[in-house]
């Protein structure tokens, strides 16, 4: 059993949870961003990494 991160479908051929969230250079498809943070949450989420890398830390 591990963690999987991603949409659970496609939308289309080749086009995935990445271009969705982004969009295309051409813009052919635009970004239509289903992920985000806060500027809360972003610092929630740095802080919480900077103890576990503490712990993990090279000598």
């Amino acid at each position: 059993m591990g963690v999987k991160i991603g949409a659970n479908r496609t939308f289309g051929k080749d086009v995935g949870a990445e271009v969705r969230q982004f969009g295309t250079k051409d813009d052919c498809i635009p970004a239509c961003p289903f992920l985000g943070l806060s500027g809360k949450d972003k610092t929630t989420v740095l802080n919480i990494l900077n103890e576990l890398l503490k712990d993990v830390a090279l000598p």
